[in-house]
């Protein structure tokens, strides 16, 4: 495994365009599920989404809740290529394995074998992407799913079987891909921000709003495709793909360009795409009945979208603090799955429910798209980590713990503010007592702020590496041994 991964470093990241392959191709192949066969194809569908996205959802966000307890089966031994080997024996059986019909319940199960599969086959891959340095991070989830959809295609060109042979393989090749990876999370802890100096309930603020999209989203992708027939739900689901594709391509040359005229916060990605994705659902339903399967096709292509820009946002959340990737990415990825499936649970209980539904289309996704901008704006006050960090260390003061903590009895933050003047004088205070370079004095005001290694890189137009190099110096004068230590070594001045 190292051999490989030395060769060829990249290849470990192509896991995540495997696992959204096999999404793609599942969302798209009931025509050959090997489902009872009393059902309708649509119906089917609809109960393999169900029974697959609710394991998948409770299974991210139960290991988000004990990741101190999950994170090392997850990180090491067996459990995750197991949970591969699941997913992928469950995906043969239900897609055409043996027989012509397999009992509903049987058929449940594999459905929720596969969710509970792949959710640790993600969070797995949540953690290996959680080393991925901030300039890299789009592009390489970028690229990943433009190999998702060029998978699809393949497999739409193909025969039928071994278009399932493929298939069933993504979810335990994904994972032998991540087992290539040999950078440890700890390598990176001095370029990462303590959770606890962003302000209170940041991430759980991002989860809040990708829980809200994710719902509006599929209450809106479910009241367009329901009522389409199976056919026309397939081939809008192959027509989202193809054009999902185009639009990838056009985002990552674009950003490319940009990234190279100006300095690019990976973090503000999903923002814009939010944005266009709620202007996108306010205007399908006014296309009229007839356009319906490009009503579908519209909300297909922006929640596509959205879902690589939240794979963006919590990888740059993982990659930037201390809070565990099992947690960023079992709450973040859960909130998005659970989001989709109870919008699509939804919108079927509408369609049931209220045959005219059609003719409240436009209202509906008025009152949701209004829903998820005001979320944007009032839930999502800081919209990346750099711009939290921002908030937290104003250009006029620093927010300093009292006693020591950051948070009292009951769990609230008590902090004082202490004027930059103050914070500066100390830093120098101190770089002249451990006899720190000009260089390492400069440093150690960034750093015992919060900076990262990366953000003081950029702003002193220096490389990465020198960046590193200066901080390790200044880490041995200074006897410490992490930013955390550094900054309780300014605090302490302050509490004298």
């Amino acid at each position: 495994m190292a051999v490989i991964d030395d060769k060829w470093p990249g290849v470990k990241f192509f896991s995540l365009g495997l696992y959204s392959a096999w999404i793609l191709l599942m969302m798209s192949g009931s025509a050959i599920i090997n489902a009872p066969l009393y059902l309708e194809s649509g119906v089917t569908h609809n109960i393999m989404y169900l029974s697959s996205g609710i394991p998948l959802s409770l299974t991210l966000i139960l290991c988000g809740a004990f990741h101190q307890k999950i994170e090392q089966y997850i990180f090491r031994g067996p459990l995750v290529p197991l949970m591969g080997l699941l997913a992928s024996l469950c995906t043969f059986l239900m897609m055409g394995g043996f027989g012509e019909g397999l009992p509903l319940g049987l058929f449940v199960l594999l459905s929720a074998g596969t969710g509970v599969g792949t959710a640790f086959v993600c969070m797995r891959i949540g953690d290996m992407y959680s080393v991925l340095p901030g300039n890299r991070i789009f592009f390489t989830v970028f690229f990943s799913a433009v190999l998702s959809n060029l998978v699809f295609f393949m497999c739409a060109a193909i025969s039928e079987i071994h278009a399932l042979i493929v298939l069933s393989s993504l979810p335990l090749v994904a994972t032998l891909l991540c087992l290539l990876r040999q950078e440890e999370r700890s390598s990176h802890d001095s370029d990462m921000v303590p959770i606890e100096m962003l302000p209170r309930g940041f991430f759980a603020r991002c989860v809040l709003v990708v829980l809200i999209f994710s719902v509006a989203v599929g209450i809106v992708k479910g009241m367009a495709t329901l009522e389409l027939p199976t056919g026309l739900r397939t081939e809008s689901v192959i027509s989202s793909v193809y054009f999902s594709f185009d639009v990838k391509i056009v985002l990552l040359v674009f950003f490319a360009v940009y990234s190279t005229m100006k300095k690019f916060d990976v973090g503000k990605v999903y923002y814009p795409i939010a944005i266009a994705a709620c202007l996108v659902i306010m205007a399908t339903p006014f296309l009229g009945d007839t356009l319906r399967a490009t009503q579908a096709l519209l909300v297909d292509i922006s929640y596509n979208i959205f879902i690589l820009a939240i794979w963006c946002i919590l990888t740059s959340i993982s990659s930037q603090t201390t809070l565990s990737s099992v947690r960023v990415f079992g709450w973040g990825r859960g909130a998005s799955a659970l989001g989709n499936t109870m919008g699509q649970f939804v919108a079927g209980i509408f369609v049931a429910v209220i045959p005219e539904l059609h003719e409240y289309a436009g209202m509906v996704a008025a009152i949701l798209a209004v829903v998820i901008l005001v979320s944007l704006q009032f839930v999502m006050g800081e919209k990346t980590v750099t711009e939290a960090l921002e908030k937290t260390f104003r250009e006029g003061v620093v927010l300093v713990a009292e006693g020591g903590s950051t948070n009292n009895g009951d769990g609230e933050e008590v902090s004082q503010e202490v004027p930059l003047s103050r914070w500066r004088a100390l830093c120098e205070t101190i770089a002249q007592e451990k006899g720190l370079t000009a260089r390492e004095s400069e440093i150690l005001v960034y750093l015992s702020r919060g900076r990262t290694a990366s953000y003081i890189a950029e702003e002193l137009c220096i490389s990465y590496n020198t960046a590193k190099g200066h901080i390790r110096n200044l880490y041995n004068k200074c006897d410490v041994h992490s930013r955390q230590e550094l900054i309780n070594l300014v605090e302490s001045r302050i509490r004298r």
